[in-house]
């Protein structure tokens, strides 16, 4: 797991057990709704710490529409609600951070909030900071935000843009609510996407989770913001 939406997680201890409740279902025709977290491995850092790799599960409601052809040739439509099940896989470093696939899976974040003893916050990325870890660094993506001029947002794709002798400095200037980039990494380049919203996606090299796990506490975790 290399990529995915990154939280903020402090931690009253260092340990995260599997978990599974029946909770009430409210508002809603059934009984009761399904949660469950299952840990599938468990990885051993530094300084006695462990990484907890799993998968998560919701159960949770949805309005769906039924479709039936009636015998005059007519289409009736019919709202009706169904049970569905919100699924992630996740990385959780007590007192550090949590990353689960995408922005569907912060299912997770009120799920552990409820049933543990961490406390997981979502985050946004100081991009600015973040990219100023590195030197040498080739942005080949810059998406940009809030401007004034006509042109208020957009993305750009390329090579060294903020280097453009056309538009790299108003690039530089520009608020940014992502970035690609390439920068050094030990004996290789790494690969990088990054958004202001929080979300990371590491293309190369072809890390280890515990490798990953280093790179985001060596370099992202202290650029994290609680939203």
């Amino acid at each position: 797991m290399t990529s995915g939406k990154i939280s903020i997680v402090e931690s009253e201890h260092s340990e995260l057990e599997a978990l599974y409740n029946e909770v009430s279902a409210g508002d809603t025709p059934f009984e009761s709704f399904s949660e469950t977290l299952i840990i599938d491995e468990e990885i051993h850092l530094d300084n006695n710490r462990t990484a907890y790799k799993g998968r998560a599960a919701v159960e949770d409601v949805d309005e769906v529409q039924q479709k039936k052809v009636l015998g005059q040739g007519q289409i009736e439509y019919q709202e009706t609600l169904e049970k569905i099940v919100r699924t992630t896989e996740f990385l959780f470093i007590p007192d550090s951070f949590l990353i689960v696939e995408n922005t569907a899976g912060e299912f997770i974040l009120p799920l552990l909030n409820r049933n543990t003893e961490h406390s997981v916050f979502d985050a946004k990325i100081d991009l600015y900071g973040y990219s100023s870890e590195f030197e040498d660094v080739n942005h080949w993506k810059v998406g940009f935000e809030e401007r004034t001029d006509s042109a208020e947002n957009g993305v750009i794709h390329g090579d060294k843009i903020l280097q453009d002798p056309e538009i790299g400095n108003l690039l530089g200037k520009t608020q940014k609510n992502q970035i690609g980039i390439e920068h050094p990494m030990a004996d290789d380049i790494a690969k990088v996407f990054v958004t202001k919203s929080g979300y990371l996606e590491l293309y190369q090299p072809d890390l280890t989770t515990r490798e990953f796990i280093q790179y985001l506490e060596s370099n992202v975790i202290q650029h994290l913001k609680i939203k």
